[in-house]
């Protein structure tokens, strides 16, 4: 579940370049175990063990979380501006 704090704990995530265990391929992205500790859903465990992410999912929920952020960030100015 997305929690108040998402966006906050989303900015923790490991990324960076890796390379792939199962291909030897370089890749950028980020951290499976890093991912799972914000946004459990997005990630899954195969059968040897190892972590992915669902990255279609994590980005849409990432960037749905950041708009709503935007959208009170903008109404916040508007807001302050007014008052000025």
């Amino acid at each position: 579940a997305v929690t108040d704090d998402f966006v906050e704990k989303l900015a923790q995530v490991k990324s960076g370049v890796y390379k792939r265990i199962d291909s030897g391929e370089t890749q950028v992205g980020i951290g499976a175990q890093s991912l799972a500790a914000v946004l459990p859903e997005a990630t899954k465990l195969d059968e040897n063990g190892l972590m992915s992410v669902a990255y279609g999912q994590a980005a849409m929920v990432s960037a749905v979380e950041l708009a709503k952020q935007i959208v009170e960030l903008k109404k916040e100015i508007e807001a302050l501006k007014k008052g000025i």
